[in-house]
């Protein structure tokens, strides 16, 4: 589950969610989900270094 920790901003939460499905998509084995949020966050923190934009989102599970 990837959640967030307050309201978030629509634009940059459907390019950070964008992102991390197509970085799962094209994960190889033994790369994990949680690396594909982590590099997601990472690319959308570039553009937006504000952390209002990128930090809220948590991911809770199994990160394999």
């Amino acid at each position: 589950v990837v959640s967030t920790l307050w309201r978030v901003n629509d634009a940059t939460t459907a390019d950070l969610m964008g992102d991390f499905y197509r970085r799962l998509a094209a994960k190889k084995p033994g790369e994990t989900k949680l690396a594909a949020l982590l590099a997601a966050k990472r690319t959308l923190r570039a553009r937006h270094p504000d952390p209002y934009y990128w930090a809220p989102f948590v991911y809770i599970g199994d990160p394999r």
